[in-house]
Formats: structure tokens, sequence, C-alpha cells
């Protein structure tokens, strides 16, 4: 069991392809690890994150760890991460909602997979993990952005139950060019558990 506010324990296994790959909650002890995932993820997709690489390594590894602690199923958020022969492979953050009109929500963050794993099942896995932790806490409705030119994840958040409701135009620009963010909603189903 992950965590009693995650409802149902959500750490999966699968093997896809011949790499086998768990799915749990980040702890303090993922700081280093996670920390080069991030690079990595804002390094090679730099416009699918508003952080950016260079800001993001400057920050002491102390912070990540602080940030690991908060994130490893707190009062109101939860990372999930892919895990395989040891090393970190994929994430994603979920964080509900504080405010008293709002906590029937959460967005969800920081999502990136190693491209070696992606079409292997680990996005999935990743939001599967978060959709159990947010149908445990009660909650209605998930939403997230993505960069308007990023179809295959688009693709990937639509076959998992996402719509578009919106646009945030020019919400980024990197090296001179606008990209707009297309933001999507799921509500949370019965048998997100």
């Amino acid at each position: 069991m992950c965590s009693a506010r995650c409802g149902p324990c959500v750490a999966y296994e699968r093997r896809a392809m011949t790499t086998p790959y768990t799915i749990r909650l980040v702890n303090e002890d993922d700081a280093a690890a996670f920390r080069e995932l991030r690079l990595e993820a804002l390094r090679t997709a730099p416009t699918a994150f508003g952080a950016d690489a260079e800001s993001a390594a400057q920050i002491p590894l102390e912070s990540w760890r602080q940030r690991m602690r908060e994130q490893s199923g707190g009062e109101y958020e939860a990372t999930f991460v892919a895990e395989s022969g040891g090393a970190l492979v994929g994430m994603s953050r979920f964080f509900q909602e504080t405010g008293a009109k709002e906590r029937h929500q959460a967005h969800i963050y920081s999502v990136y997979v190693q491209p070696v794993f992606r079409g292997q099942g680990v996005l999935a896995a990743l939001f599967r993990a978060g959709f159990a932790w947010a149908h445990g806490r009660g909650l209605r409705m998930l939403k997230l952005g993505v960069t308007a030119t990023n179809a295959p994840a688009i693709r990937a958040y639509t076959k998992l139950g996402f719509s578009v409701y919106g646009v945030d135009p020019e919400l980024l620009c990197y090296q001179g060019t606008y990209y707009d963010e297309l933001l999507m909603y799921r509500r949370v189903m019965p048998d997100d558990q």
C-alpha cells in the first residue's frame, strides 16, 4: 500500500515488450534521480514545460529532497514515477486545488516518459495511479495543459479520456517562437480506483 490517502494500492507492475517497470509514489530518496529525469525532460522537450533546464539545474539537491517529501502523497499532491532497473524513466504530478470552491479538482503537471519507454503503457500506468489517487480523495475533475504542437501527447491524453476545453494562447515563448497550450479535462470515474 503506497499511502492511506491514495486509497487502494497504486503500485502497478507491468511487463511491456521486454522492459519491466513499476509505478509508485516518489520519495525523498529519489531526489537525485528525479532531478536528473526532470532536467532530461526540460532539455529534450523544452516546449512542453514552463520551466527551463538552466534554472532547474541551479536548484540545490536539498531543495529537490524537500520537493520529494512534499510530493510523496502529501496533503494535496502526489507525484508518481515509473521505475525500471533501478532508474526513474517517467513521472507525473497531481496537485489538488486547495480553495474551498475548487477542492473537487486536481491539475496534472510535469508529465514525462523517456523516449525508449514510450508506447509501452508507461504513461497510461502513471495516469491510472493518479486517477486512483484522485478517486480516493473524492475528486471530480482532472485538468492538464499540453503544448498545441505536441500531437503525440494530445493523442495519448485523448486515449486516456481527456477532452480539450480551451486554449491558452502564446503561453510559452521558446527561442522566439510562441506556443499555445491546449487545456484538457477528464472527469474522475467510479472505476478509477
